[in-house]
């Protein structure tokens, strides 16, 4: 993470290098391309005449569901294959990482764990973080608890749970973010 908040072009691209070997973190530093239903013919025995795909397409920031149909299109590169946008999904603006929400958090965290770097995350799951934005309000996502893989891994399943240790460290995060701004 220090090398993806860095200002080294190089140092980016090595912490992007190494965040990609994680699932979670690749997600999230590309375009997603997820195929949630696919459906075509009609028996087990009988070639169907057609088939559809329907493409769930989560973008960067800043990046258009066009030129991301317009990559498909030349990757595909088959006139017999249509490519179109169902739905589309309203851009929200991101939060602004400089604000003084944002830098309570990082003071906090700082003032927590010196060790820890406090950087914009696009989150992969779905929150009321975009409809808020698009209504102006800064809103940032935050998963305050300090956890190792086997405890992520875990999330939403019926064995989730986060260490003691970590329960307090986002307690006191939450509540030293919070008191910070309200000063």
């Amino acid at each position: 993470m220090n090398d993806v908040a860095s200002r080294d072009r190089r140092r980016v691209l090595r912490g992007a290098r190494v965040l990609a070997t994680t699932p979670v973190f690749n997600a999230v530093l590309r375009t997603g391309i997820s195929a949630t239903v696919i459906s075509g013919g009609i028996r087990s025995n009988v070639i169907p005449t057609e088939a559809t795909a329907l493409l769930n397409i989560r973008t960067l920031p800043g990046e258009s569901i066009d030129a991301v149909v317009s990559r498909l299109r030349r990757v595909i590169d088959d006139s017999r294959v249509e490519v179109t946008v169902s739905r589309r999904g309203e851009d929200a603006p991101a939060s602004d990482f400089s604000s003084p929400m944002f830098a309570a958090i990082a003071a906090t965290v700082k003032e927590l764990a010196p060790e820890m770097v406090t950087v914009p995350y696009m989150s992969t799951g779905a929150t009321d973080s975009a409809r808020l934005r698009q209504l102006g309000m800064q809103a940032y996502g935050l998963l305050p608890f300090p956890m190792d893989q086997e405890d992520e891994d875990r999330m939403h399943g019926n064995d989730e749970r986060i260490p003691l240790a970590s329960l307090d460290f986002g307690t006191r995060l939450i509540f030293g973010a919070v008191h910070r701004v309200a000063r």
